[in-house]
């Protein structure tokens, strides 16, 4: 079961651990008139729920004019340990790509969507937070960035974790660009809030993502064949500052 973080006086995550062992994380970010989520989690909870207990217990709950605060729901992408809490949402904001490739609407019927895009905003009232779109782990792979607290969310794209780099809903092709992109974009944030692995990273993780990314791809490290979900036989390669699940063609 999640347990609560409290990151700062408005910033919380939720950590849990899957079945895999994997630790998997997702956060709420609190603004003076909506509160934002990124990403929901593995489990089918009420997150809309949890993050309403939440906001009542730190008196947080009312937006400036005195009303309700709407709980809005944002994913990085849409594989199922970031969405497992979407459907308690009315709707939530998503690429239209991974929306597709992930089934979404199938998991969700009941719940809408609204197709993110490169640069499009979400306002809390004094916290701005904008989309970025970063192909790799998934193809409608997106970084979510609070501009106002210099914090960048990536959801799995930097982790010290263990990526999943196989499937057909991966786009390896696209994974060093999507890192170099990161790299340009550091003026704009000051720390990185991980999904996966260690929770707090600095900038510098972006690099040594791509770097341990680089030795995979160039099959520079020797990789170990591994049995996930007890059936599905892939490679593991260990990069040094995080790791990757692959299969041949996706290396």
């Amino acid at each position: 079961m999640y347990h609560l973080i409290r990151v700062d006086n408005r910033t919380w995550a939720y950590e849990d651990r899957m079945p895999d062992g994997d630790t998997v994380r997702f956060f709420v970010l609190d603004g003076q008139d909506k509160c934002l989520v990124i990403d929901s989690g593995y489990l089918p909870l009420d997150v809309k729920g949890m993050v309403s207990e939440l906001l009542k217990k730190e008196g947080r709950e009312l937006s400036s004019d005195g009303n309700h605060k709407e709980i809005l729901l944002a994913n990085t992408h849409g594989d199922m340990d970031h969405t497992g809490g979407n459907g308690s949402f009315p709707f939530f904001y998503i690429t239209e790509t991974d929306y597709e490739n992930c089934n979404l609407k199938e998991k969700f019927p009941d719940t809408g969507y609204i197709a993110a895009e490169e640069g499009m905003a979400i306002e809390l009232g004094d916290r701005i937070i904008r989309y970025y779109m970063a192909p790799g782990h998934t193809y409608g792979n997106a970084v979510i960035l609070d501009e106002t607290g210099r914090i960048l969310f990536p959801g799995d794209m930097v982790q010290t974790g263990t990526m999943f780099m196989f499937g057909e809903h991966r786009c390896p092709d696209h994974m060093e660009e999507s890192l170099l992109k990161l790299m340009k974009m550091q003026d704009l944030y000051g720390k990185i809030y991980s999904c996966h692995g260690k929770m707090i990273l600095s900038p510098d993780a972006v690099g040594e993502t791509l770097a341990a990314w680089r030795k995979a791809r160039a099959g520079q490290v020797k990789p170990e064949r591994t049995t996930l979900f007890g059936t599905v036989e892939v490679d593991l390669y260990r990069c040094g500052f995080c790791n990757f699940y692959c299969d041949v063609k996706n290396r």
